[in-house]
């Protein structure tokens, strides 16, 4: 190019808009005239890196988020080795709700520009999003060495010590950004969540109060600082700034949804429809309001309705996997279930990356006994995110449907191997251990109290922690159960009747079902309870700070070391009684847990007190079961072999529980009564193949004679019962004894031959099988297993008159009488109250006199 022309290129682009003035624009949101001097410089050079790059910055502001992320990664492709291009994309991603993807665009700005503080503080957000609060802590470190005195720097090395637990720490650090940003309202909202945290959730409500008298009249601000206290696990707090909002915006869109979702998320769907039906008001096209009225319908038991709102929701958005999973999950309760799958299927197809459906649709194939088509679709996520921890829960779950103890202890060690301190996979080889007869009930309530050493003790309320708890011994008690299986579930046959016969003159009680949605027991239950709260998705802080709020006084587990436990939670003792029932029989090891519910047969004076880190309340029966709707008229049939002149033995329990040592001695009872047929249920699909011949394998290793043996694959409920019309005895397996299967059976008037043994969970059966009257079928050795077997063999007819009675002794025995247990219970309760008032009174000093 010659000198002459040079000079004319030069002059043509100095009439195009500098970098200066688009700026000058944007931050006088003229955006009008920003994006016409943005398209004037993209007509001379579309790859004008920094053009591009303020087209992304008007985007942003348009809250185009996607929009954004493409022109801030054409600017990154025009000039790739510019930082800034790659963190305004992380700063968009972050907008987006991605906090996976703006980390990756963040570290690859770091690994240009190591010392550019705006890419830090992407990184820091994005792995504060995902809660990887470890993780963060040296970036946010770092941060603060190198800006000292920038306020985000001070706010993230809050929010990542608050997420880590360190409550004082945190406030520190935020008080530290009040000094230099004394006129920004986060780090007072913050300062109010930790102090929720720490245990006066009302001084926090008085400190957010205060605040709200200062703020500006400003929508946008108000639903930001809302989202804030929910991120930081203090929906309490959230709600006066949503609440607060409507008040003055009662036509703004955003802070409808989300003080509907805030609502519904503290337990109370039916308000948080109000606000789901304004918002439709407003603008009938918004998907995710018809999302979370649906949810809430759900949470109802208005299951049409919920239907119908996830349905609209998917005509604005069908691509929406939320509407879909749910929508799956309400045509599997109504037997649709291959329909069910499809709409899985489709959440899968329309978001890869999502679990939920992948899980729920292992779920669904998992109940159907369908093993090999489950472990393909965990085999298909695998492939999308082999790293997550929820697939390999779920894959060591499968094992355990089929009976593989030692393959899920396998999953739950690789699990380990990468993640060393994962609580929950920790969890899982503590359930897996009771299936061991390896091990002594010593070594396997050490390990319990070893998990709670490692993940809970440093959590527990410091030292002096005051509750606001009333010290008042006589007054009506606030009764809190927190459960994830308030469903069609097996420790609902047993807290149902607690929850009918409580007095609610002397207990308030509250439910928080840590579950995503109910049935036909949900809604019963419901009604049993003074208040009911849908607890699943509140972090462990939000659910400790409701509890606290509701001032339970006694907060009793129903879940232990199950699916769906919130030990975590507890291990926080949100109340100044804790306890532990029905969901397994074992000690939960949690030092914040006070008291285990238990009864004088599973837990005998001076056998099992060693084995527990919690206290023993002995009441009158353990269980208190309910039988099913589908089972409560069903005969008893007579018995099966008075017709065929021999005993018919079968196993209904899972079938994990039926170790080599099971199997062997029921190999030896086979021998000793000759023409007995042995009935096992195997959980899968009566054609598994692949199972049945593993099962018939290990049969035939111990000795049990395969041509007497009966594999039974998984029926539906009331046909299983039904089942118990071709069976005179059912044999029970140990360490790990049958509870739910043995309430089933003795309803059904089949009794239940156990080995009573030295732990509680070695004694379920002992329980209810003396409960019922009938302690001649507790064997005390193996061999006495075989005698009582071979007993009943030779006396068919008493067996039967046994049979034929076994209902009405059950009705009439503890097993079944829930105002007895429920009063016993109460009783035992209200003594415990009565302790705790008076350890809260303070001591009157003796007065000294001198003679």
């Amino acid at each position: 190019m010659t000198t002459k022309s040079l000079r004319r290129a030069t002059a043509r682009r100095s009439h195009f808009p500098s970098d200066e003035r688009i700026e000058e624009l944007i931050n006088a949101r003229d955006m009008a005239a920003a994006r016409r001097a943005i398209d004037l410089r993209l007509k001379a050079s579309a790859e004008d890196a920094d053009a591009l790059f303020y087209s992304g910055a008007c985007a942003m502001v348009a809250k185009d988020f996607a929009g954004a992320e493409a022109e801030f990664a054409a600017a990154a492709a025009a000039r790739p080795q510019e930082a800034r291009f790659l963190s305004a994309r992380a700063a968009a991603c972050l907008a987006a709700l991605k906090p996976e993807e703006a980390m990756d665009h963040a570290e690859a700005a770091l690994a240009l520009a190591p010392e550019d503080t705006a890419s830090l503080v992407n990184l820091l957000q994005a792995l504060i999003r995902q809660k990887k609060f470890e993780a963060a802590l040296t970036h946010a470190e770092s941060l603060a060495r190198k800006a000292p005195d920038l306020p985000e720097a001070r706010q993230l090395m809050g929010e990542v010590l608050r997420g880590l637990s360190r409550f004082p720490a945190a406030m520190s650090w935020f008080e530290a950004a009040l000094e230099v940003a004394p006129d920004d309202p986060r780090p007072r909202v913050d300062i109010a969540i930790c102090i929720s945290h720490m245990g006066d959730p009302r001084a926090a409500l008085t400190l957010v109060n205060k605040l709200l008298e200062t703020l500006p009249e400003d929508a946008d601000a108000l639903s930001r600082l809302g989202i804030r206290a929910q991120e930081g696990g203090s929906p309490h707090l959230a709600l006066q700034f949503f609440k607060r909002g409507f008040s003055l915006f009662s036509n703004d869109l955003t802070l409808c949804v989300n003080l509907g979702i805030t609502v519904q998320g503290m337990g109370n769907p039916g308000e948080s429809l109000f606000y789901f039906r304004r918002a439709l008001d407003l603008d009938a096209e918004t998907p995710v309001a018809w999302f979370f009225a649906g949810n809430a319908y759900q949470a109802l038991r208005q299951n049409e309705d919920a239907e119908r709102c996830y349905e609209r929701c998917l005509e604005y958005d069908p691509k929406h996997s939320g509407a879909l999973t749910h929508l799956a999950g309400l045509r599997k309760e109504k037997g649709k279930v291959d329909e069910a799958k499809d709409l899985l299927r489709k959440a899968i197809e329309h978001d890869e990356k999502w679990l939920p459906p992948y899980i729920n649709l292992y779920g669904f194939l998992k109940e159907a006994g369908e093993f090999e088509e489950a472990e393909e679709i965990l085999d298909r996520a695998d492939l999308l995110d082999p790293d997550s921890m929820s697939l390999r829960q779920a894959r060591a779950d499968l094992q355990l449907r089929r009976g593989d103890i030692t393959g899920a202890n396998a999953i739950f060690r690789e699990i380990l191997a990468k993640e060393g301190q994962n609580p929950d996979a920790i969890s899982g080889l503590l359930f897996c251990s009771n299936y061991d007869p390896e091990l002594t009930p010593e070594q396997i309530a050490d390990a319990y109290k070893s998990w709670d050493q490692r993940f809970l003790s440093w959590r527990a309320p410091p030292p002096g922690f005051k509750y606001a708890n009333k010290p008042d011994a006589k007054r009506r008690i606030k009764l809190g159960y927190v459960s994830g299986d308030l469903r069609g579930h097996s420790v609902a046959f047993f807290a149902e009747p607690l929850l009918a016969n409580h007095d609610h003159e002397a207990f308030e009680v509250y439910c928080y079902a840590n579950q995503k949605n109910g049935d036909a027991t949900t809604g019963r239950m419901m009604k049993m309870a003074d208040h009911w709260r849908w607890a699943v998705d509140l972090s462990d802080d939000a659910l400790v700070e409701m509890i606290r709020l509701d001032a339970i006084d006694i907060l009793i587990d129903l879940s232990n070391h199950t699916a769906y436990h919130r030990l975590y939670m507890f291990g926080r003792k949100p109340a100044p009684i804790q306890m532990t029932t029905i969901g397994m029989p074992t000690t939960t090891g949690l030092s914040a847990i006070d008291y285990r519910i238990t009864d004088a047969m599973m837990d005998p004076v001076g056998m099992t007190e060693h084995l527990h880190s919690e206290k023993l309340l002995r009441i009158a029966s353990h269980w208190c079961y309910r039988p099913s709707d589908e089972a409560v008229d069903l005969p008893v049939a007579e018995a099966p072999a008075l017709k065929n002149g021999f005993l018919s033995f079968a196993s209904f329990n899972a079938f994990g529980k039926i170790n080599p040592r099971v199997f062997t001695l029921w190999g030896r009872l086979l021998e000793e009564i000759p023409d007995a047929l042995l009935y096992v249920a195997t959980g899968g699909k009566d054609n598994d193949e692949v199972l049945n011949a593993q099962v018939k394998k290990t049969c035939a290793e111990c000795g049990v004679p395969v041509e007497r043996l009966r594999l039974m694959g998984r029926k539906p409920f009331k046909a299983y019962c039904e089942f118990h019309s071709e069976i005179d005895i059912v044999l029970d397996s140990f360490p790990y004894t049958g509870a739910t299967v043995t309430a089933h059976a003795l309803w059904m008037g089949v009794p239940v031959i156990t080995l009573a043994g030295p732990s509680p969970i070695h004694r379920s059966a002992t329980s209810m099988i003396t409960s019922v009257g009938l302690p001649e079928f507790v064997a005390q050795t193996q061999d006495e297993y075989v005698a009582i077997a071979k007993r009943w063999a030779g006396d068919i007819p008493t067996l039967a008159e046994i049979r034929r009675r076994l209902r009405s002794d059950m009705q009439a025995s503890p097993l079944m009488d829930g105002p007895l247990v429920t009063k016993d219970l109460e009783a035992g309760l209200r003594r415990i109250w009565q302790e705790w008032c008076k350890s809260q009174k303070p001591q009157r000093k003796r007065r000294v006199t001198h003679g």
